[in-house]
């Protein structure tokens, strides 16, 4: 039986009047053992959620990791003594530094300034061992007033003991009322962090106004959000309430820095090169590529980071990947996964490789979740290993061409009893659905799946198979290019991509460059030539199988101006790994009036001839 309340005796009316004796004692006998405690009835198992916790306004609950991946992030903070100005830095590469702009305006301001890692007490209340840098703006130095950040190369490179910050693509990584957790050097003082009422109050285009506390000195600190992604740069006080003092402050948006610094890069700026190498993320308008290659719209860089993302002619981003034996065995989670690698991209048309109908159209329907309106075609080849394109259903049109019989029978023809091409090419007509000045995208897509399988009793099999279906592709590509010009539609501009199976240097597809004038866009990877050319997503991985060719007519058809091309040579997210041991590889086509140069593995061959001197005109034809 549980044990019932007794109520403690009735005091004196008068609660003003001393006890009397007697109620003292009753009083005492009541608060001591004789008495027991009030017994409340345990709830049952079902409700303990809804009668012992409450949430109490939002969720504010972290993992504990959030602590450790906070001390991961605080040792590439240090405080910058530039001058009589104090304030904090943060290190976005192994030897690159950001700040705001008034903290160093000039490459004089940083000549005289120093950097101070470790600057900060250890758990035993005792300060560490700091240690300090120079700096090199001779060597990198960016600096906007109106975006108010300086970045600027630094003497050695602490980064590799202090780690340091990677500046994201992302515009998105925070949103109203979360939480905007700052570490500083508050007044030149040793590291501090601003981990309380520190809610975001509002996000604008270019900066984040936020609750969090800060101090002078405290401008170039990096602002997190709850995942310790970077979301912008402390810089200042944000706006006055009515009674004129201020009621927030503010950070500039690191993705708007990202956006300033891809425009730099555009107009040739190796400097902003050298720091977006560093960069982390996607942009989920402008896909992988953001502003890569893309012109600049208006007359000033500020202009270019307030452009909005827009599908224009201007640029195409194309791709493919051999997703392999993504088929109607797939589980939906592998479908999903793909999913949401093809959304991140981007693209607007991707070759797919090892493909079923079934599992596209799931991928496809998973895309229009994300509000992606992508379609899909799909060449039904023999098997359950299809070949695919999921492209932009709003900049893109795309038809499915078949290939005449001449090439039908050569594709299906056999090499000691091996058939060509099992999986006869995809090939799609792609235009843009906008256009600007008169020009548009036209061109074909070629999605191939060559021979792979190696024998051991005949290693010579499969260059053998693969230099036949090359020649046999590019004999079909000459028909179609002689028959368009018959026709007037100077039909001559290709793009073919996917698995080839083999090296470059194999030259099993040296014919496409030979007889067709392709230029193979993957080359310098694939003979390692250029130790930061990689159009593989993922470092370390180099682009040995999939390569794409790209008609070198292109830099003249697109009249007046030629098509750069952008390839993938900067550390991207491992979000591939587990899903296939192909990679996608990509390229960027955009609207250049200056050409662009494609380095060949070539010599250029030099012939001298003699001119008569009585001869005015000379007719030169140049033939294999």
């Amino acid at each position: 039986m549980a044990n019932i309340q007794r109520k403690p005796p009735k005091l004196t009316k008068n609660a003003r009047k001393e006890l009397t004796d007697d109620h003292f004692r009753k009083l005492v006998y009541y608060r001591c053992s004789k008495y027991p405690d009030e017994i409340v009835p345990t709830p049952k198992a079902e409700h303990i959620d809804e009668k012992l916790e409450r949430l109490i306004g939002s969720n504010d609950l972290l993992p504990i990791s959030f602590l450790e991946e906070g001390t991961k992030k605080a040792p590439s903070i240090g405080k910058i003594t530039a001058g009589r100005y104090v304030g904090t830095g943060f290190l976005i590469g192994p030897d690159i530094i950001m700040t705001n702009n008034h903290v160093i305006k000039s490459k004089q301001d940083a000549q005289n300034a120093i950097i101070e890692f470790n600057y900060e007490l250890g758990v035993d209340t005792q300060p560490k061992n700091s240690e300090s840098f120079t700096l090199k703006p001779d060597s990198i130095f960016i600096t906007n007033s109106r975006l108010d950040f300086t970045i600027v190369r630094v003497e050695g490179k602490p980064g590799e003991k202090f780690g340091w910050i990677p500046i994201l693509r992302n515009p998105f990584t925070i949103t109203r009322h979360e939480r905007v957790y700052i570490i500083q050097h508050p007044k030149g003082r040793r590291k501090e962090i601003g981990i309380h009422d520190n809610r975001a109050t509002e996000i604008l285009q270019h900066v984040i106004r936020y609750s969090t506390d800060t101090e002078g000195g405290s401008s170039g600190s990096p602002c997190f959000n709850r995942d310790w992604d970077i979301v912008g740069i402390h810089h200042s006080a944000g706006k006055r309430g009515p009674n004129g003092t201020f009621v927030d402050n503010e950070a500039i948006k690191i993705s708007s820095i990202f956006r300033y610094l891809q425009s730099l890069v555009d107009s040739e700026r190796n400097e902003a090169y050298d720091v977006l190498k560093f960069a982390k993320g996607e942009d989920p308008y402008s896909g992988l590529f953001g502003q890569w290659g893309l012109k600049l719209h208006g007359t000033s860089k500020w202009e270019s980071v307030v452009t909005d993302y827009r599908g224009t002619a201007d640029y195409l981003d194309v791709g493919f990947w051999n997703i392999e034996h993504f088929n109607n065995s797939t589980s939906d989670h592998r479908k999903i996964r793909v999913a949401d690698v093809i959304s991140r991209l981007n693209l607007d048309i991707l070759g797919l490789v090892e493909v079923s109908k079934e599992s596209i159209k799931f991928v496809t329907k998973e895309l229009r979740k994300l509000d992606k309106n992508f379609g899909y075609l799909i060449k039904d080849v023999r098997g359950r290993q299809d070949l695919a394109i999921i492209y932009n259903k709003d900049t893109l049109k795309v038809k499915l061409e078949e290939w005449d019989d001449e090439a039908v029978g050569a594709f299906d023809s056999k090499i000691r009893g091996k058939t060509l091409f099992y999986r006869h090419p995809m090939k799609v007509r792609v235009s843009s659905k906008v256009s600007s000045d008169d020009n548009q995208f036209d061109f074909k897509l070629i999605v191939l799946h060559a021979k792979a399988t190696t024998h051991k009793n005949q290693p010579d099999i499969p260059p053998i198979v693969r230099k036949a279906s090359a020649k046999a592709l590019s004999e079909a590509i000459e028909r179609e290019i002689k028959a368009s010009e018959n026709e007037g539609k100077m039909e001559r501009d290709y793009v073919i991509g996917g698995d080839f199976n083999a090296k470059l240097e194999e030259g099993s597809f040296d014919v496409l460059a030979n007889r067709l004038n392709m230029i193979a866009l993957t080359e310098e990877d694939a003979l390692g030539n250029d130790p930061n050319a990689y159009t593989y997503l993922m470092r370390g991985n180099r682009s040995i199988i999939d390569h794409v060719y790209i008609t070198k007519s292109a830099n003249l058809h697109y009249d007046p101006g030629s098509i750069s091309i952008t390839r993938i040579d900067k550390e991207m997210p491992r979000f591939t790994q587990g899903l296939s041991d192909h990679a996608p590889v990509a390229m960027r086509l955009t609207w250049s009036k200056r050409p662009t140069k494609i380095k060949t593995r070539k010599e250029t061959k030099v012939h001298s001839v003699s001119i008569p001197a009585d001869v005015e005109t000379i007719n030169i034809n140049l033939e294999k």
